[in-house]
């Protein structure tokens, strides 16, 4: 009878372990309980418990940072298709402190910070267009034309698709051509 017992906690153990091994922590609770029923004295069941409380608390939290890694990643797609390239970044980059070790939401950051200097630049480069136009403007108003010839040349190096700043120069030229 003892040696049937000794056998069944045995085996219950073994199954415990097995089923803890394969994160099966339900099987593995109920079968280190057995093992606690069939030998009240015995400390392994207590300390399996124990071990299992800890690796089941470790894969609801891994299980738990990999949810919210995916919703920020995703979140970080969603305002990309959207084209709002800031509130991306700030998804990637929290997609990656939550996870560093995923290499997809690091490159989406990297392919986000070159739009996003892109973008700048050609901001700043249009700025400088528009700048050079209205200065060019405001000098021809004020019959300045060389300087405003020069704007105007200047406006269109900085973005020669532009008919503007070619028809204002031919305009000056027009001008100068008259007062000779």
């Amino acid at each position: 009878k003892k040696a049937e017992q000794k056998a069944k906690f045995d085996q219950a153990i073994a199954d415990g372990d097995s089923a803890l091994t394969a994160s099966n922590f339900e099987v593995a609770k109920k079968k280190y309980e057995e093992a606690q029923l069939l030998d009240a004295a015995s400390q392994v069941p207590k300390q399996k418990l124990i071990e299992l409380g800890k690796k089941e608390a470790q894969a609801n939290a891994e299980k738990d940072k990999n949810q919210k890694y995916q919703e920020a990643f995703n979140a970080g797609v969603a305002a990309m298709g959207t084209k709002d390239y800031t509130a991306a970044k700030e998804k990637f980059l929290a997609a990656s402190t939550i996870d560093n070790t995923k290499k997809e939401a690091k490159d989406k950051l990297a392919e986000v910070e070159k739009i996003l200097a892109d973008n700048a630049q050609a901001q700043a480069q249009k700025d400088k267009y528009d700048l050079a136009v209205k200065t060019g403007s405001d000098l021809l108003a004020q019959n300045k034309l060389p300087e405003a010839k020069k704007k105007f040349e200047e406006a269109s190096a900085l973005d020669p698709a532009q008919t503007l700043p070619k028809e204002k120069i031919q305009e000056i030229d027009g001008l100068i051509a008259k007062a000779d």
